[in-house]
């Protein structure tokens, strides 16, 4: 378990992957899981012009725990992004395992929702095309006809709260786990 000077040192390396970034310790947060810390450009920290202000960041979490970093992006607001990772989301990708449907309706409704995606490679004037096309209902409810049935590797942060109303309504068993890409050829080398 991390103290805070241990998260406060993985937070200070993690601000300074950047060379204009700084930790602004003023906005760190203690939260059960673990420290929220802001890292933003030092020339805002010294002028507060928005100009030279870093966009794109909601700040990340150490995790208390592991000692692991989360960033937060900026489309949603602190409160939301803490919710999310006190219950439990805490990666970018995801393998998403269905076990059980309880309402085949809601639950393929509620799979749309989640704005999932695959690619089928195409090969077209000398070119491989890798276009992601997204799941239609009618594809997700015929991958609930055998399950456990899992989808590999989506991202998530956009639509979590899909997940709150799949568990308000009971419409399905799930299990959410971090996705890790197979090693490439590359890789094992």
């Amino acid at each position: 378990m991390l103290t805070y000077e241990d998260a406060l040192r993985i937070a200070t390396e993690y601000a300074n992957r950047h060379p204009d970034s700084v930790l602004v310790e003023s906005s760190t947060r203690e939260f059960p899981f673990g420290w929220y810390f802001v890292a933003q450009s030092k020339h805002y920290v010294a002028t507060g012009h928005i100009s030279h202000m870093r966009v794109g960041s909601g700040g990340f979490v150490v995790d208390r725990e592991t000692g692991r970093v989360h960033e937060f992006g900026s489309a949603f607001p602190l409160e939301r992004n803490v919710r999310m990772y006190a219950k439990g989301f805490r990666y970018h990708a995801y393998d998403l395992t269905l076990t059980k449907v309880y309402d085949l309706r809601t639950t393929v409704r509620l799979l749309h929702e989640l704005d999932m995606s695959y690619v089928e490679p195409e090969f077209e004037h000398g070119v491989m095309w890798r276009i992601p096309k997204h799941y239609t209902e009618s594809q997700l409810e015929a991958f609930l006809q055998k399950l456990p049935h899992t989808f590999a590797g989506h991202g998530f942060y956009a639509r979590l709260e899909v997940f709150e109303k799949m568990d308000a309504v009971g419409c399905c068993a799930y299990e959410l786990r971090e996705h890790k890409p197979e090693p490439t050829e590359a890789s094992r080398s």
